[in-house]
């Protein structure tokens, strides 16, 4: 087993886990999660995610009025398909974590294709990756990848930079504004591979 592997990860499970956290309501201890999942985090990350933390937590009010029912941004794939069918979306996105047995996908109260759950699967498959390369079972871990890209690629790259652009133009709240621009810094480095 790669210890360098697993590290690497395991700390981009962490680093995706605290993205999707930005963006629920911090309600629960939210923030609390935040913050000891920022000590895990890639090495090139942590002086990012200190500032992102530096001035602590966005309250549930500035969450519902940047995110919520009547919030200025959209936090779902499918209000960025520009008119294509949003159905077939939605059954991709529950198709992946049927596939993968994700287990927070029917606990949430949002939508599969919500930003936040969109990012604790990827979180999840960064981690079951993790465990197939412990367990030294090669093609799980080939298949957690590949998933993993393909999610990316599919679900991912295609919005959410949008959807950054949109939290930068529409709010005040600079937590929000650097959580988006920290995915989207994220994300690049998956497209990269």
């Amino acid at each position: 087993m790669n210890n360098a592997s697993l590290k690497y990860l395991l700390s981009r499970s962490a680093l995706y886990g605290l993205l999707a956290r930005c963006f629920h309501p911090l309600e629960n201890g939210g923030w609390k999660t935040i913050v000891n999942l920022s000590k895990e985090v890639p090495k090139e990350w942590k002086s990012h995610v200190h500032d992102l933390l530096e001035k602590g937590p966005p309250s549930t009010d500035d969450y519902m009025r940047t995110f919520g029912t009547a919030g200025v941004c959209h936090d779902c794939e499918t209000a960025f398909l520009n008119s294509l069918p949003t159905g077939g979306a939605l059954a991709d996105v529950a198709g992946f974590y049927q596939a993968f047995s994700f287990p927070l996908a029917s606990k949430k109260k949002n939508p599969p294709d919500h930003i936040g759950t969109q990012l604790e699967f990827l979180s999840f498959m960064f981690a079951k990756e993790a465990k197939a390369l412990f367990a030294g079972d090669k093609e799980a871990r080939k298949t957690c990848l590949s998933a993993r890209e393909k999610f990316v690629k599919d679900h991912m790259s295609t919005w959410m930079p949008i959807f950054a652009d949109g939290v930068a133009e529409r709010t005040q709240n600079d937590f929000y504004t650097r959580a988006a621009a920290l995915l989207v810094e994220a994300l690049k480095e998956e497209d990269a591979k």
